[in-house]
């Protein structure tokens, strides 16, 4: 089966409609805090996906520091 990047793309955006659930829950997303990294077990490259929260375009980071 193949499956198209702006499939998945779609797909993800879909994923990260949380601003709806955030406001009834009493959350807030921080634009300063909220990153992607992209893992992909494919050797071939693959370009980042356009992905936003709350209408603020989500950056691409190489790692990620997990907040305990």
């Amino acid at each position: 089966m193949i499956v198209y990047f702006g499939h998945i793309e779609r797909k993800l955006q879909q994923a990260l409609k949380l601003e709806r659930w955030a406001s009834i829950n009493g959350f807030k997303f921080s634009e300063e805090k909220t990153n992607v990294i992209h893992f992909c077990n494919k050797r071939k490259l693959y370009p980042h996906p356009t992905l936003y929260v709350d209408n603020y375009l989500i950056s691409f980071v190489p790692e990620i520091k997990f907040l305990e």
